[in-house]
This record gives C-alpha cells, sequence and structure tokens, in this order.
C-alpha cells in the first residue's frame, strides 16, 4: 500500500527554519518511507523587463554562485542522514530558476512532481517577517494543492 506521504518536497533557502523542516521530513520519510525532494529557487535578480523584453533573467555567475550555495544546505542535510544511518526512502535534490515568484515556482514545481507534502519552514533568509507566517510560507499555504506543514 502507498504512503499517504509518499512524496515529499522540502524548500531549502538556507535558512535555520529551512533546515529545521528538513529534519521533519527526515523523520516523516523514515516513517513512511517516504521520498523527499530538496528544493531550492532561484529567486529572479531581474524585477523588471529591459528594452529585450526579457522578464525575470537570472545573470549566469548569480545562478552558479548560488547553486554552489545549494549545494552546500543540500550536503548538510544529507551528511546528516548519512551520519545518524538512517533509513529513509529516496533523496533528491534539485536548483531551479524561475522568471515568477517563489511562491508559483515552488507549488508549480509540488504539482509537477505529483508531491503529496510541502514541508517547510515559517521564515526563510529574506529577513522580512509577517506576524505568523513568512511571505513565501503564507503563499504556499494559500496556494498548494496538497498538505503543507509549516515548521517553526
Amino acid at each position: 500500500m502507498k504512503s499517504l506521504f509518499s512524496e515529499i518536497l522540502v524548500p531549502i533557502d538556507g535558512s535555520e527554519y529551512s533546515l529545521k523542516a528538513a529534519e521533519y521530513a527526515i523523520e516523516l520519510s523514515i516513517k513512511n518511507k517516504s521520498h523527499i525532494t530538496l528544493l531550492s529557487v532561484v529567486p529572479s535578480k531581474v524585477r523588471y523587463g529591459d528594452s529585450s523584453g526579457i522578464f525575470g533573467a537570472i545573470p549566469p555567475n548569480y545562478f552558479k554562485k548560488y547553486k554552489y550555495e545549494a549545494k552546500k544546505w543540500f550536503n548538510q542535510i544529507t551528511d546528516k542522514i548519512i551520519k545518524d544511518r538512517l533509513e529513509i526512502g529516496k533523496i533528491k535534490t534539485d536548483v531551479i530558476t524561475t522568471p515568477v515568484s517563489i511562491v508559483s515556482a515552488i507549488v508549480q514545481y509540488a504539482e509537477k512532481n505529483d508531491t503529496s507534502l510541502i514541508i517547510m519552514g515559517t521564515r526563510g533568509i529574506t529577513g522580512f517577517k509577517r506576524m505568523l507566517l513568512g511571505s513565501v510560507a503564507s503563499g504556499v499555504v494559500t496556494y498548494a494543492y496538497c498538505p503543507v506543514l509549516v515548521i517553526r
């Protein structure tokens, strides 16, 4: 029988909250033999179109630097799994770019990859704080088609 939460998506941005969310995902994965996808979304640095009509471009050097940082975050999580010799299902990592919002990128990725649960931190590294949730977490909770577990 397939587990209720067989495919878990964990958006990672290097913040303490996102790394803590990964710990919860690992625990759930152990109990449910779930697959985990660690996802990092490279936000666009260009907020407006230029005369070429390109919107939301990602400068190549910025993407390369961000991907390197994301790999460090992913390694930090997978090293813990190896160190603690935890038996989990399959773990996958992915770094994507988006010309749209980070919220939209996460929700679209989850739907495209048949995610059954999104686990994410309450706030990211942007430093922008709301009363209860960060803007990305709030947006994902609002628009995701699957359950979202928000970790504080």
